[in-house]
């Protein structure tokens, strides 16, 4: 970033990390939420909906373990209690553990960022586990891109994003 700046070279960021919470450069833009705040609005989701047991479903990569400590304090905050608290290795090829895991858990709604076909095949299992039907869905940011939406969709099915409305933050 000192570099862009001392040449005016304007730079739009994709992260909420939080080291981005702060910074103070005239030529950078950040394009999300920081994580903190996406996670406590995760949670507003689930509590506006009225869901008292939360399952966290977020992928091993450092963008999405981001949101899990915030969003850990915003369910407690919000007097809901977290059930399940699985995280997804987005290298592997199946998540029948975590998603047995989450089911056994009796959650309401699981709060979820899981990037690349990890998503899709972690919650075309939890369907399958959970006898065809999907747990709401609450995602990140992350989860209102086409690829990762169109994914989702032919793994659970269309008309199962659609009657779930997959709600975001954004």
């Amino acid at each position: 970033m000192p570099i862009f700046a001392q040449n005016k070279t304007v730079s739009f960021c994709m992260t909420g990390q939080s080291e981005f919470d702060h910074v103070k450069y005239p030529y950078f833009f950040r394009l999300v939420p920081p994580d903190l705040s996406e996670s406590y609005a995760m949670a507003a989701i689930a509590k506006n909906h009225h869901y008292k047991r939360v399952a966290l479903a977020f992928g091993n990569d450092i963008g999405s373990q981001t949101f899990v400590q915030p969003a850990i304090k915003a369910i407690k905050a919000g007097h809901m209690k977290l059930v399940a608290n699985e995280t997804l290795d987005l290298s592997a090829t199946t998540f029948r553990t975590e998603a047995d895991a989450i089911i056994a858990a009796k959650p309401n709604v699981i709060l979820t960022e899981a990037l690349g076909p990890s998503e899709a095949t972690f919650l075309s299992e939890l369907q399958q586990l959970n006898g065809g039907k999907l747990i709401p869905i609450i995602g990140t940011s992350a989860t209102i891109s086409p690829p990762w939406f169109k994914s989702v969709s032919d793994a659970v099915g269309p008309s199962s994003s659609r009657r779930t409305s997959w709600p975001t933050t954004s």
